[in-house]
């Protein structure tokens, strides 16, 4: 039974599979893809063997690469020091850091961090909040937002003592 109204490529290719001819996308397991977790940084091993090792989860390959690749390369993303440097919140994130007015609409262009200042600083292991273009875990923002939430469940919650 089809859940999703808009399936992926890999979901709609697994879906024509045949066994017998398989095409385009086919089924492999871990043995064949070669898995060693010892490939995969300690913070996101956990969730890379979860994921390899569930029964619910398509052990996928194709002509180009296979699921294991894929958790190698995310792992390679997920643990690059250089990527805050080249990356922006992603425009489904804006409101995460336009609400309160921390920060404004050419905020969200600029990268986290620039690359000249995890630089001077020695590695990005030292950068402190202060040394961010757009703090990524939305530190001092969260403040802000949270001030809005409180004053409106304070309005709310008044509105028929007025």
């Amino acid at each position: 039974m089809q859940l999703m109204t808009n399936p992926s490529v890999l979901e709609t290719e697994w879906a024509k599979r045949d066994p017998n001819n398989p095409g385009k996308l086919w089924e492999t397991n871990a043995e064949k893809m070669g898995v060693d977790y010892n490939e995969i940084s300690e913070p996101l091993r956990a969730t890379a063997k979860f994921y390899m090792e569930a029964p619910a989860v398509a052990k996928w390959q194709n002509k180009d690469m296979n699921i294991w690749q894929a958790f190698k390369l995310f792992n390679k993303i997920a643990t690059e020091p250089l990527l805050p440097s080249s990356i922006a919140p992603g425009i489904f994130f804006y409101h995460r850091y336009l609400t309160g007015g921390k920060y404004t609409h050419e905020d969200m262009q600029k990268p986290f961090v620039d690359q000249s200042v995890i630089d001077a600083k020695g590695g990005i292991q030292n950068l402190e909040i202060s040394d961010y273009n757009i703090d990524p875990n939305i530190t001092e923002a969260y403040e802000i937002q949270m001030g809005i939430i409180e004053d409106y469940k304070r309005k709310k919650l008044a509105w028929n003592q007025m």
